[in-house]
Parts: C-alpha cells; structure tokens; sequence
C-alpha cells in the first residue's frame, strides 16, 4: 500500500510498505478522509517537537474511514461500518489516567503524533477502542471527531477554572484567538453549553472569519461574534483562548496579544504549541490576578458526551473543508496548510 511517512523536519515521503498485520483486538480501515492539521505543518516546517521520539512515523491524526477487516475478537457487523479515529491510547494505570486526566499519561500515544502510524496511508490498523462509529448524517464530521473533543476538553477546563474563581458570575465574555477547526469548534461547543455567554471570534485571515459567517448566517442557533483585531476590546474578556499557536505572520505569539484582551481575575487557556520562546510581562500578570492555563488533547470521559454534542451541530461542515488528493500531499499539502491557511477552515485530502 501507499504511505507517507515523516523522517525529519521537511523530510516527508511517499513509500510502499505492506498492508498491516492486525492483532485480535484491532480493525483494519480504509481511510478516507485525514487532515493535514496545523500541527502536523509546524512539525514538518519547525519540529519535529511532538513527533520527535517516533520517527519515522505516518502522520495523520484526525482521520478515518471504512471497516474492511476486524481481528477475531470483534465483531464482524463491524465490516463495512465508516468510523472515526479517536487518536489517544493511555495505559489506564499511572496516577494521570486514575484521575481522569489521561492526556498527560506518562506513557501516552496518540495516531499520527506519538508512536502510532496515523491516517496519510491507504489503510491502518486501530485498536477497537480507538473508533467512533458514523452515521451517514454526520460523515462529513470525520476529520472533526478529534478536534471537537480538544474543543470539548477546553470549554470543560476553562470554565471549571473561571466558574470556581467566580462562582456567581452568570454571563462571561469569551474571546477565541483563531478560526482553525479547534477556535471554530471550540466556539460552537461553547455556544452549545452556555448561551449565556457572550462569543467572539477572531483571526489574523479576515478571509476566515467570512467563510464562519456564510456557513454560520443560515443558522441562527448559534449566537457568535466575528471581530477584527481593531474592535477588541482590551481588558474585557473573562477568558481568552488561543487556538491560533505559532503564526510567521503576526506581529506577536497570540498567548501574549491575548493578556492584553483580558480582564482582571481573567483566565488566558493556551491550546496551541509553540516552536519559539514566549516573552510575558509577570508582574502584569501577577498584579491583575491573571492566570494561564494550558491544555492538550482531550481527556476520555469526554467521549460519552459526543453522541449529544454532534445531534446539535447543525452547520453543513463540507462548507469549511478545501480538499486536495493523496497524490499532492508532498508537492503541495503541507506547504498549502502552512502558507494558504487563509483559503480553508480545515484541510482535507481524500484517500
């Protein structure tokens, strides 16, 4: 079959290795869908950071497809089903995963990042409690199970954080740094939970922002604010949220920009990695009773909530997916989600 795989920071090639052996517990999918993320870009461009220990690696870590074959202790109604991966593996035994916090496993592997081939290769193999079955409603959603649940994992911490700080304040000003697919759905997760909030969204691609309103105007169940950088207020957020990481073109890492947007006893949560160091003003911080928190991945428990977290996404998702084939991956994929971000909310090569 046709893989590719990650050497080395812009090394990546297009290779034939054979079709994996599957284990008693694993199913065997032929994938469809993956994304080229963000993250995979900046490992490409910057790193590898992530991916450093597990070289060489197929990358892909939001991605999925159709059932084809199942070990011999699954169930063969399986075959034929489309699925989604659900990229993190924890050993349920260190004192992180006892305590719900299975995304800081001391032995942690993730498809696509960490020690697991991910989803740039016509077929992998992945263990049954690693899938996540689709309906035909929702299998334009394939790419986003993994950074819905992130998305899901940031609104969960943030606001256990803000809410036990400030137990009585009902109504929050919540600004999102970043239209990618986690700011994108970290704000409709957010809309979803807590109406009574009040949701911006911003972007350093103003082209992004207009692709949010024309897919988000024809719903009105979401109440979200797109704002330019010019509009935002200073101290006013209760929470800020970056999701935009490590961006060439700004004028500063959106971690620091963020302190300026926000208000006194206010919560910064940064959910993006960075490749350079971070100047922040301590003493501001300190003296505003600001806070950071940082956060990666998803933590499992938060999988049972998603069955009721897609039936109220309503938004036609095809509408925020540039698509390029399997064959341009090398030439162009990466460079395309580093460089062209301004013409996609999410990039998706289809297999």
């Amino acid at each position: 079959m046709k893989a590719i795989r990650f050497y080395d920071k812009n090394d990546i090639r297009l290779e034939d290795i054979p079709i994996p052996d599957l284990d008693k517990n694993e199913v065997l999918i032929k994938v469809k869908k993956v994304a080229i993320t963000q993250t995979l870009a900046n490992e490409y461009f910057y790193g590898p950071y992530i991916t450093k220990q597990s070289l060489p690696l197929i990358p892909g870590h939001s991605f999925g497809g159709i059932i084809v074959k199942v070990g011999e202790k699954v169930d063969k109604n399986l075959i034929g089903k489309w699925v989604s991966v659900l990229p993190l593996i924890s050993c349920g035994k260190c004192s992180y995963c006892k305590a719900g916090y299975d995304n800081l496993c001391n032995n942690l592997k993730y498809y696509g990042l960490i020690k697991q081939d991910g989803g740039l290769a016509e077929y992998v193999k992945v263990n049954i409690d690693n899938i996540f079955v689709l309906d035909k409603n929702n299998i334009d959603k394939t790419t986003f199970i993994e950074p819905l649940l992130i998305a899901m994992n940031i609104f969960d911490e943030a606001t256990s954080r803000y809410k036990y700080k400030f137990p009585n304040k009902n109504s929050m000003n919540i600004l999102i740094l970043g239209a990618g697919a986690i700011g994108f759905l970290t704000s409709l997760v957010w809309n979803i939970f807590r109406k009574e909030d009040n949701i911006f969204i911003n972007d350093l691609f103003l082209s992004r922002l207009e692709k949010l309103k024309d897919v988000m105007i024809l719903n009105s169940v979401y109440n979200i604010n797109f704002i330019e950088k010019e509009y935002i207020k200073r101290e006013h957020f209760d929470i800020v949220i970056d999701t935009a990481g490590f961006e060439p073109l700004a004028f500063e890492p959106a971690i620091q920009e963020g302190f300026k947007y926000l208000s006194r006893g206010g919560c910064l949560v940064s959910a993006s990695l960075y490749y350079n160091r971070i100047e922040l003003n301590q003493g501001e911080i300190l003296l505003n009773s600001r806070s950071i928190l940082t956060t990666i991945f998803y933590r499992k428990q938060l999988i049972r909530n998603l069955p009721e977290v897609l039936s109220k996404l309503k938004l036609d998702f095809s509408k925020v997916i540039s698509k390029i084939d399997m064959k341009d991956v090398l030439s162009k994929g990466f460079y395309k989600a580093h460089i062209d971000k301004e013409e996609f909310i999410r990039l998706e090569v289809e297999c």
